[in-house]
């Protein structure tokens, strides 16, 4: 198989203490060399947050509520543990020399935005059929960039090993999304709405034909895409602070700069907006343009619901990747190297149930030749797969 980028992503919070105050080291560094070893990974996500699910109701209140490193400013951040993302990153350096190692990180989704600031509101109606998941900062809230840009500028001083960022799956609004007074207001500036009653907002938000509203869908994508390119810029300019000699090393080399990735959803690539190219403020069009890697999920499971071994799997994602490189390669451009799709290792709809959710490497290794029989050269898992007392690594 011709894959040029192997990805593997990495859970780092599952080796905190219950308290969230301290770790294992040996644990630590027996976890990670369990999922890297003899996995072929060139490339690796590891996590900088965690999630609280105890309490609660439904996904449009989860948060990253902790981080894993120390920002070291005044942002309010609950941090789960300070050291374990450094430990992390420095631990798969040893295993991998080789390898880039990307900061997987949430953006809007992050708690420590939320104090005191504007949320990302939806119309009622859509709230009311749960169209929307995330608690996410407005983008449009000044706020929301000023913490920011102080927090990623801390992340890029957090360690020397990093070779950039993976941005988590939170950019995203949603076509009822951002009514909250700053996403009013900007409606208002931009198309001189005069009536903002719900009804109003979500009559001129569902009609797919006004081009001020598609106008409004390519705008919010924009705004998103902007607002990744500023976190990044922050990070870059952390590091360089943090590290100048290095930076100025990798600054000679697209082998070695700094890397910029985005999660996008198999949904931004299979129900693209016919006129505008949108989905949810995501396009694909233009990221592959802004960013080193566009990371598709292609989670089968969780996107269709089937089983993941079935002839519908196989077929699903040999149209996922067949679509998004036609996006990628269209007009003669050459981007289609920069697609990463991210397979499900686990079925977490299974998880509740009590059925065993992880997916056999067999199945696994016949969704990656799917995938590169329509032409993918990167080609990832998630969660990283647990090595070869769980799966036998070398059918991968």
């Amino acid at each position: 198989m011709n894959v040029a980028t192997r990805v593997m992503q990495i859970d780092l919070d599952v080796m905190c203490y219950g308290d969230g105050e301290g770790y294992d080291y040996n644990d630590l560094k027996d976890y990670i060399r369990a999922r890297l070893e003899g996995s072929g990974a060139n490339v690796v996500y590891v996590q900088v947050f965690s999630e609280n699910f105890d309490n609660i109701a439904n996904d449009r209140d989860r948060m990253a509520d902790y981080l894993l490193f120390d920002p070291g400013h005044s942002l309010g951040a609950n941090v789960m543990n300070a050291n374990i993302f450094k430990a992390g990153v420095q631990i798969i350096r040893e295993l991998l020399p080789d390898s880039r190692i990307l900061v997987w990180t949430p953006s809007i989704y992050n708690a420590f935005l939320m104090t005191d600031n504007t949320v990302v509101k939806a119309t009622e109606e859509a709230e009311s059929e749960n169209c929307v998941w995330y608690r996410r900062a407005s983008p449009f809230s000044e706020l929301t960039h000023t913490r920011l840009a102080t927090f990623f500028e801390a992340l890029g001083q957090a360690c020397e090993a990093l070779d950039g960022v993976m941005f988590q799956d939170d950019l995203l609004l949603s076509n009822w999304e951002d009514v909250s007074d700053k996403g009013v207001e900007l409606l208002v500036a931009r198309y001189g709405l005069t009536d903002t009653s719900d009804d109003a907002l979500n009559d001129f938000l569902n009609d797919d034909e006004n081009t001020q509203n598609q106008d409004w869908r390519r705008y919010k994508t924009q705004a998103l895409d902007q607002l990744s390119r500023e976190m990044f810029d922050a990070f870059r300019r952390g590091y360089q602070q943090a590290f100048p000699e290095r930076f100025a090393q990798r600054e000679q080399s697209d082998s070695t700069r700094l890397l910029f990735a985005r999660d996008y959803y198999d949904a931004a690539v299979l129900y693209r907006d016919a006129v505008t190219g949108e989905w949810y403020a995501q396009n694909l069009d233009t990221a592959l343009d802004l960013y080193d890697q566009v990371v598709v999920m292609s989670y089968f499971n969780m996107s269709a619901g089937g089983d993941p071994a079935s002839d519908d799997a196989m077929s699903w994602l040999r149209n996922l990747a067949q679509t998004a490189i036609a996006i990628a390669d269209s007009n003669g451009r050459q981007r289609s190297h920069k697609l990463v799709f991210k397979l499900q290792s686990v079925c977490w709809s299974y998880y509740s149930s009590g059925e065993d959710y992880t997916i056999p490497a067999a199945v696994l290794s016949q969704q990656v030749q799917a995938l590169v029989d329509a032409g993918a050269k990167g080609v990832g898992f998630y969660p990283a797969l647990q090595g070869s007392a769980h799966f036998d690594m070398s059918a991968l």
